[in-house]
Parts: C-alpha cells; sequence; structure tokens
C-alpha cells in the first residue's frame, strides 16, 4: 500500500495501478486502494484529478524513530511531524489511561503518516477512525464488536 501511494503521489499513474491492484486481491474490501484506483481512472481518461480534500492522506514521514515512548507522547510526535508539513491533525483518544501510557518502540522510514499510525496503533491494541475534524483512537476490541453490524 505504501509503495502504491508513493507511486501515486509521484504521479506515476502506471505503477500506482498495478500496485493497488495488487493491495485489492489481498484485500478486496480496502476502501482507501479502491478509492485511488478511482483518482487514476479518472486522470487516465482526462479528467482533472478529484480533490483530496484529506491533506493528510498524502503526509509523508521521513522517519519514525521512537523508543520506549507512551502512546500518548507518540501521539504528539505524530501531530509534530504533520505540523512540519503544514497539517494540522487532531486526535482524540476514548482509551483507558493506562493504555495510552505503554511504552511503544517503532522504528519506520519514508512511510505514510496514516500507515505509520497504523503500526503505532496496532502495537497498543487500539485503532482508528478518521472523522471530519478529528482522528479517533478507539480500543481494537471496541472497533471489532461495532463492525459486524455495520
Amino acid at each position: 500500500m505504501a509503495q502504491a501511494q508513493r507511486a501515486y503521489i509521484a504521479h506515476d499513474y502506471d505503477t500506482a495501478k498495478d500496485l493497488f491492484g495488487q493491495v485489492i486481491q489481498i484485500d478486496p474490501q480496502n476502501t482507501l486502494a479502491i478509492q485511488y484506483l478511482r483518482n487514476i481512472r479518472q486522470v487516465q481518461a482526462g479528467m482533472p484529478s478529484p480533490p483530496s480534500g484529506d491533506p493528510v492522506q498524502s503526509l509523508m514521514l521521513k522517519q519514525v524513530n521512537l523508543k520506549g515512548a507512551t502512546f500518548s507522547s507518540a501521539l504528539d510526535f505524530f501531530k509534530q511531524q504533520a505540523a512540519a508539513q503544514s497539517v494540522t491533525v487532531s486526535f482524540v483518544s476514548q482509551l483507558p489511561p493506562e493504555q495510552m501510557q505503554r511504552p511503544i518502540t517503532l522504528n519506520l522510514m519514508n512511510i505514510p503518516f496514516l500507515d505509520a499510525l497504523t503500526y503505532l496503533c496496532q502495537m497498543d491494541g487500539a485503532t482508528y477512525r478518521q472523522d471530519p475534524y478529528a482522528i479517533v483512537i478507539l480500543p481494537a476490541s471496541a472497533a471489532a464488536a461495532a463492525s459486524p453490524g455495520q
């Protein structure tokens, strides 16, 4: 997914299309990959590229090097990295305080912001949901319990 997003951002639509196709083969319900493929079809058909509307989608992190940081401070680091690229990110945590204080060690390079956030959340037994004005951090068990009814 990260390689496909990088190709898309670089306007290498043929490579991005192939890579997003591979993502869909692995995860046919991956709505982000499906949306990227729609966007690529529009661009290749000569239609203007749809506006992203969500600057978080194009954020890239050059380096994430967290060693023993609390989950809370890791979220602060992510916020600062987004701000350095002129993007405001707000997190709303629905995690218990003890989960926010768990230590995290994460080392990543040249990765899309949302992919890095996914890894961070997985390490702490959490997940996230993008709302219009914030990224909501949820316990993974709560998100799994809510998904069968959706």
